[in-house]
């Protein structure tokens, strides 16, 4: 459905307003063309940030809605800011990540510190300002996500939802936030010792002698295979070296930084 912004604003004006809209999906907005939202400045706690934030609140259907995160959290995570579903194939935000397997270790709304994380929101809304497009922004629409599609099975068509059943979608997808400790972290080493193999995930094409260059540091190379330009399977021709290698990234939340590029790492299932 087509939803028309006035077009006989001054621009600062239009702007403005265009700054302050909620990033929000389609089942979230409801099927009518006239929605009216409430403002309650600095009404709200981000689930991610722990910051407060602009919360919008509206009906649909006779049911409330609500925004529980904050913009720079959404656009940083690529998901609404109420039901906090992918806005690309309507999938937790969970489950498209562990797709993936690729997924940020601080990526959970209680995991990490909370200056970190509101760090992470501050220098979102920066690079929106700037006119920059974030990482994590690059991260979602990296074409590799098309395997996430395989999970639509898993996950209810929210278009058929409405009412409680919706609000009820969005408690569940909230505790998918939470760290869970059945899931195994991708930097665990294998149970099977012959696995010497890491794989690398960039948000842009790396350079693969800086690759090379940067992972001798922790033992020799067997080979380097560079697929999409930005995915990399790095063979150590023993088990240590790809531990070290691999303990090293788990330091650092999951992620080696080479030249600027953020790059995630994990083992080879």
């Amino acid at each position: 459905m087509n939803r028309v912004l006035r077009n006989d604003l001054c621009q600062p004006c239009l702007s403005t307003i265009m700054d302050d809209i909620p990033v929000l999906c389609e089942p979230c907005l409801g099927e009518s063309s006239y929605i009216r939202m409430y403002k309650d400045i600095n009404g709200g706690e981000c689930k991610f940030c722990t910051r407060r934030f602009n919360q919008y609140s509206w009906n649909i259907d006779g049911h409330k809605r609500r925004t529980v995160i904050c913009k720079a959290c959404a656009r940083q995570k690529n998901c609404c800011q109420s039901c906090m579903l992918d806005l690309t194939f309507g999938l937790p935000i969970s489950i498209r990540d562990s797709a993936l397997k690729l997924a940020d270790p601080a990526s959970g709304s209680n995991s990490g510190p909370v200056v970190n994380r509101q760090w992470k929101a501050l220098a979102t809304e920066r690079a929106i300002a700037e006119g920059s497009q974030p990482l994590s922004d690059e991260k979602y629409s990296n074409p590799q996500l098309q395997v996430a599609t395989l999970l639509k099975s898993t996950s209810v068509n929210r278009l058929k939802k409405s009412g409680s059943k919706h609000n009820d979608q969005i408690e569940a997808d909230t505790a998918l936030l939470q760290p869970s400790t059945d899931q195994p972290d991708p930097l665990d080493p294998p149970k099977k010792k012959s696995k010497t193999t890491l794989y690398l995930n960039s948000d842009s094409s790396v350079d693969q002698n800086d690759i090379m260059h940067y992972l001798t540091q922790f033992g020799p190379l067997q080979s380097i295979k560079v697929s999409q330009a930005t995915s990399i399977e790095a063979h150590f021709i023993d088990r240590t070296s790809a531990e070290n290698a691999a303990l090293r990234a788990k330091r650092a939340n999951g992620h080696f930084r080479i030249r600027g590029n953020t790059i995630k790492v994990a083992w080879d299932p």
